[in-house]
């Protein structure tokens, strides 16, 4: 799906709006998103095929949230059309809305157009956007081989068992509201994730690499580090329970900050009262050492994005 549809259902849906007396304002968003998915296997005691076939899924639809005027001043509907983009997929999503709206406990108001400077360096692909199937299949392969070439060099071509997958993504985003805003973002991303397991003696390894752009897709050396990891591990022990000194490895790093420090520095936890920082604007919250920001438009992130959920410019944020 091209982004120009995308634009003309929103574009339909505020017309539509416009036309519906009981609607004060809305905020209307069209989305599309496409995985391509290569799945591996490779079992030295079970031969089978090493790539299967290409997966596509691809979901598609348009959300509204409307401020709608009643007898007691005003409620808010979310309303949600899925693989439907036609006026009457508007007019359901309308309808959901309308019927599921609550009362307003707070004056709500959608932004203003902002000025929307572009990134220096793009965030998306257009190459990602037109990758033929054959590509992600090499790919795969690549992946693939990276893991089977290091296990072989170490000398081990049996008892090996590799699975993971590689993946491809694109997403076109369009959001529009009665405020006249009217933006659109599209980004890219690649995925390469790989295991390995041992037979003799027992390990196994994890290996991944991530990129927006084509040119930066490392899927072989996400291959090697899965191999790599699982020949380290090799010869392992069980400590005992008691205090040691331990350096986290990134993985570990990222794991503690996506599961417990993020959620926490979350604006959602914050204004709840539920963070453990509520109260701590300004305060040492930890080491010096230690700086976290939040940069919308960091280049090669699959995160990054050009606009926020709401259709405002994505900027730099600093947590702590």
């Amino acid at each position: 799906m091209e982004l120009y549809e995308l634009r003309n259902s929103v574009e339909l849906a505020l017309d539509m709006v416009h036309t519906t007396r009981d609607i004060l304002a809305a905020e209307v968003c069209s989305s599309w998103c496409e995985q391509q998915v290569v799945r591996l296997r490779h079992d030295t005691e079970h031969p089978s095929e090493d790539v299967q076939a290409l997966q596509v899924h691809t979901t598609y639809g348009l959300s509204f949230l409307d401020v709608m005027a009643d007898n007691h001043g005003g409620t808010v509907g979310f309303g949600v059309t899925s693989e439907d983009l036609s006026r009457e997929g508007i007019l359901t999503a309308l309808e959901m809305a309308r019927q599921g709206a609550g009362l307003e406990p707070l004056r709500f108001t959608f932004p203003r157009p902002l000025d929307l400077e572009p990134p220096p360096t793009p965030l998306h692909d257009p190459q990602v956007l037109t990758l033929p199937d054959d590509e992600n299949k090499q790919v795969a392969l690549d992946t693939l081989d990276g893991a089977l070439s290091t296990l072989q060099e170490a000398g081990y071509v049996r008892g090996l068992r590799v699975s993971g997958e590689v993946r491809s993504q694109k997403e076109h985003l369009v959001i529009g509201n009665t405020q006249g805003l009217l933006v659109s973002d599209t980004t890219t991303g690649l995925l390469a994730a790989m295991s390995v397991q041992l037979a003799r003696p027992p390990s196994q390894g994890t290996g991944s690499r991530v990129a927006t752009h084509w040119r930066d897709f490392t899927a072989y050396e996400a291959g090697m580090e899965a191999a790599q990891q699982a020949l380290r591990a090799q010869g392992g022990i069980t400590l005992a329970g008691g205090d040691y000194p331990v350096v986290f490895g990134p993985r570990a790093v990222a794991a503690l900050v996506q599961d417990l420090l993020l959620p926490a520095l979350s604006l959602d936890t914050v204004a709840a009262g539920t963070s453990p920082f509520a109260t701590q604007r300004g305060q040492a919250i930890a080491s010096p050492l230690l700086t976290m920001i939040d940069d919308g438009r960091l280049p090669g992130m699959l995160g990054s994005r050009t606009i926020t959920g709401d259709g405002l410019p994505t900027g730099t944020t600093a947590l702590i």
